[in-house]
């Protein structure tokens, strides 16, 4: 009977917890690779198009080529 839980407890997901990330539960082949979890993966890609918005936008930090390019266009007008 003990050995049929251990394998049950085997099979199933566990939460990922890292640092400041939220709990994700991850399937049994992402835990074995110890890959981040789709939700994870989607998330960080959201958080990174967040974080560029509020430098570029709102608070007018942008890359070097953009600033570069403003300026080109600006001097033409």
């Amino acid at each position: 009977m003990h050995t049929g839980l251990a394998v049950v407890l085997q099979g199933l997901v566990r939460p990922r917890l890292r640092g400041t990330e939220l709990e994700f539960w991850r399937n049994s082949e992402e835990a074995r690779t110890d890959r981040p979890s789709q939700q994870l993966r989607s998330l960080n890609g959201e958080w990174r198009l967040m974080r560029y918005f509020l430098l570029t936008h709102l608070c007018g930090i942008s890359h070097r080529i953009w600033c570069t390019l403003s300026t080109i266009c600006s001097d033409a007008a």
